[in-house]
C-alpha cells in the first residue's frame, strides 16, 4: 500500500521536484514542492531571500513552512529542499509525519546537472556573486554532501535516479508498495 504523506529529500539538482511531481500524478496524490510555498509566502525567489534576508531567514521561512505542509490532511508527496533536512529533530519529525525517500545522485552527475542548470542556486556561488563551475563546484558539492549525507541517509527509502523522472517515478512506487512501515 503507498503511503499517504511521502516527502522527498535529497541534494539540489537531484530531481526532488521533478520526480515528485511524477510520482504524485502516477498515485494520485498532491504534490507539494517546498521551495515555491516559501517563494509564494514571502514574494520573493529563494535568491533574492538568500540576497535580501540570508539564509538563517530563509531557513526559518523553510521550517515553517514544512511545518504548514506536514499538517496538511489528504494524500501528498512533498520536494523538500536540498538543506530542509537541517538537523536530527527535523529528521525525526518528516519520518513520523509520512515516508522519508532519498533520492540519491554521486556528486559528480550533480555537479553536471548543476553546472548546466540555468536556476540560480545560493549556494552555488562564490563571495564575488559568481557562479562556481568546473572543479569548484564540485569541491562545494561534496562539502556540502558530506554535511547533509548523515540527515539524508536516515530516510525510510532510497532512489537512485533513473533515466527521466517518469522511470524514477515508476522505480519509487514499486519501492513505496513493497515498504512496511
Amino acid at each position: 500500500m503507498i503511503p499517504d504523506k511521502i516527502y522527498l529529500c535529497g541534494f539540489m539538482g537531484a530531481g526532488k521536484s521533478s520526480i515528485g511531481r511524477a510520482l504524485a500524478k502516477r498515485i494520485r496524490h498532491r504534490f507539494v514542492d517546498l521551495d515555491q510555498v516559501i517563494v509564494k509566502r514571502v514574494g520573493k525567489s529563494v535568491q533574492d531571500i538568500f540576497d535580501q534576508e540570508g539564509k538563517e531567514a530563509f531557513r526559518t521561512f523553510e521550517r515553517k513552512a514544512l511545518s504548514d505542509v506536514m499538517r496538511r490532511r489528504g494524500a501528498i508527496v512533498v520536494a523538500l529542499g536540498g538543506g530542509s533536512l537541517q538537523n536530527q529533530r527535523i529528521v525525526k519529525r518528516v519520518k513520523k509525519a509520512g515516508t522519508l525517500v532519498f533520492v540519491d545522485l554521486p556528486a559528480t552527475e550533480l555537479a553536471e546537472r548543476l553546472g548546466r542548470s540555468r536556476t540560480k542556486r545560493p549556494l552555488l556561488y562564490n563571495s564575488k556573486g559568481e557562479k562556481l563551475r568546473g572543479d569548484d563546484l564540485l569541491r562545494k558539492i561534496e562539502w556540502l554532501l558530506r554535511r547533509r549525507q548523515h540527515l539524508y541517509e536516515q530516510a525510510h527509502v532510497r532512489l537512485k535516479p533513473g533515466v527521466s523522472p517518469d522511470a524514477s517515478a515508476e522505480l519509487l512506487e514499486k519501492s513505496l508498495a513493497s515498504l512496511a512501515l
